[in-house]
């Protein structure tokens, strides 16, 4: 029941973002586009947390893709999935691509990640999310200027996962953190 609940939610939000991107292509007026993108962005959040619940019902997101598809637009679809994507830029050279079935999956993690980057920084600081291939894949940092974690928060952050601390970088206050997980043809670095 709960994951038919979440599916039905799912739909409605693809439909209606559907009707916002029409919506949009006939707009002219600037301030209504831009109150349409801002609507757009908040239902493509509340479709991300659509997909967390049917994730949690121990289902697979609807969305899914079958070709590859270019790391830069797998970090710009996650971008596209936060409230406050105005301050997000996006960095890298890379052509690499990732494995479509993977798609869906590294763009709800990372636009999770670059949500709380912009939630937990100042508001007034940019979001910088970068990545380039490594030897075992691809790497993608979410820089932001929040307030770091301390050194002995470290071992009690992972909760058990199979993320690994990879590098650190110390600030004034406080030791900034970089994380990895790695997939078949791939690796994420937060």
């Amino acid at each position: 029941m709960f994951r038919s609940l979440a599916r039905r939610s799912q739909s409605l939000l693809h439909r209606q973002l559907t009707l916002l991107d029409q919506m949009e292509r006939r707009a002219t007026d600037p301030e209504a586009l831009d109150d349409l993108f801002r609507l757009d962005h908040l239902t493509t959040r509340m479709r991300r947390h659509s997909e967390g619940l049917v994730i949690l019902a121990g289902a697979a997101p609807s969305r899914g893709w079958s070709n590859p598809v270019r790391m830069v637009d797998v970090m710009r679809g996650a971008i596209a999935e936060v409230e406050d994507y105005a301050r997000v830029t996006v960095a890298t050279r890379s052509q690499a691509a990732l494995s479509g079935p993977a798609v869906a999956d590294v763009i709800h993690l990372l636009a999770e990640l670059i949500e709380n980057a912009t939630t937990l920084s100042p508001p007034y600081t940019p979001v910088r999310v970068s990545g380039d291939a490594v030897a075992s894949g691809f790497a993608i940092e979410v820089e932001d200027r929040g307030l770091g974690m301390s050194r002995n928060g470290w071992p009690n952050s992972t909760g058990g996962s199979p993320a690994r601390r990879s590098s650190t970088r110390p600030t004034a206050s406080s030791s900034g953190c970089s994380w990895s997980a790695s997939w078949p043809g791939g690796t994420a670095s937060w």
